[in-house]
């Protein structure tokens, strides 16, 4: 789609810059983020909001800015707590679980969001990704999965489900999130080495 086009390769490069950690590329970074994040908002893709305020949280917090950087990461919490996101957290490596630790609040279900992600960075756990995004895929969307494994459309999946082509998509788009994926086949690929459908 036009939204993966544009999104993959800019914050591909926002992590290049971020990752060199000079004060040119923190400004580069800074610069391109704030377009992604005027241009997301303005798709209303929620998936690339909440992986752009992640960002926007990491680079604050590598400019000295914590109150800024801690207001970010809420927002992205705020954003990916309703569909369990996971991946998008854990791929950006330990300096997000650093800042995860700092998020404090009397919300008892954000908090329990939060330590599902911490825990999902645990050095001494090779698989950790496997649980929390098996509990973060509703039974809907693992209804969904497992008929993209029998190369079905989106409109034999619909039939199916009883569902509209329209939420098929908006299905496959949120999986496509969750499991850190492009496509179909390898959102499969990767649902078999998950565990969360059975190989042939």
């Amino acid at each position: 789609s036009p939204t993966y086009g544009f999104f993959w390769p800019h914050l591909t490069l926002a992590k290049v810059w971020l990752a060199q950690d000079t004060p040119a590329s923190r400004r580069r970074a800074a610069d391109l983020l704030d377009e992604a994040r005027t241009f997301v908002e303005s798709t209303h893709n929620t998936r690339f909001l909440i992986e752009v305020l992640a960002l926007q949280a990491l680079l604050h917090h590598a400019l000295n800015e914590p109150d800024i950087a801690l207001t970010r990461l809420e927002q992205a919490l705020a954003k990916a707590q309703p569909g369990r996101f996971i991946r998008l957290f854990v791929d950006l490596g330990p300096p997000m679980a650093h800042l995860l630790r700092r998020v404090k609040g009397e919300d008892l279900a954000r908090q329990r969001y939060v330590e599902q992600l911490l825990a999902a960075f645990a050095p001494d756990k090779p698989d950790v990704t496997s649980p929390p995004l098996a509990e973060s895929l509703t039974n809907r969307e693992m209804d969904v999965l497992e008929l993209l494994a029998h190369r079905l459309t989106n409109k034999e999946i619909a039939d199916r489900l009883y569902i509209s082509p329209l939420t098929v998509k908006r299905h496959t788009t949120t999986i496509f999130g969750k499991l850190g994926v492009r496509n179909r086949r390898q959102a499969v690929v990767r649902a078999h080495a998950l565990g969360l459908i059975p190989s042939k």
